[in-house]
């Protein structure tokens, strides 16, 4: 299991989605909810079981391929708290599907994070799921301009510092959560 290549993961990973989504067509029900459980209502139905299985299998061989979730998450944390005890005030970029699983898996709310800008218009004006934190438009940067950005599209970081090089020439800090929390 540790030598898993993140191809393997990505693989198993849509198999959950076909094998969900085949079941969802077959009942006209979804078996697996948006935070990748079961409805109490279907639970012990022996595909519901197949799907956490494969969600268990998925993330179990997860925790063996990245480099220290439980590390990233909780220096994420540590850092995110510091910050704000010393009150700095914490954006967030990009409401990416891999970010949300962040805030999720770390439990990071609108107490740590004041609100997440991100450019696609259908996720402007809306909050995050489970975290509940507001998005808005990447100008919303200029009018509340924060003292850290938590970069929650960490594989776009590069080209993120680059399109904001105007805050960070103000003194604005990014955050890279992944594969190390780092400040840029």
């Amino acid at each position: 299991f540790p030598n898993l290549p993140g191809l393997w993961i990505n693989t198993l990973y849509t198999w959950v989605i076909v094998i969900n989504n085949i079941f969802k067509h077959i009942a006209r029900k979804p078996f697996a909810t948006n935070n990748f459980f079961c409805r109490p209502e279907h639970c012990g139905v022996i595909h519901c079981e197949l799907i956490h299985v494969c969600y268990f299998v998925a993330f179990s061989s997860i925790n063996f391929c990245c480099k220290k979730p439980k590390l990233v998450k909780k220096e994420l944390l540590a850092l995110l708290k510091k910050l704000k005890k010393s009150g700095k005030k914490i954006a967030g970029y990009g409401a990416s599907a891999k970010g949300n699983t962040l805030l999720q898996y770390s439990g990071i709310g609108p107490q740590l994070i004041d609100y997440i800008v991100d450019t696609t218009p259908s996720k402007q004006g809306k909050y995050t799921p489970g975290t509940h934190i507001p998005v808005y438009e990447p100008g919303y940067l200029e009018k509340d301009t924060p003292d850290y950005i938590l970069i929650l599209a960490w594989n776009y970081a590069d080209m993120i510092i680059k399109k904001e090089a105007a805050l960070k020439n103000r003194g604005v800090k990014f955050i890279v959560p992944i594969p190390k929390v780092k400040i840029i």
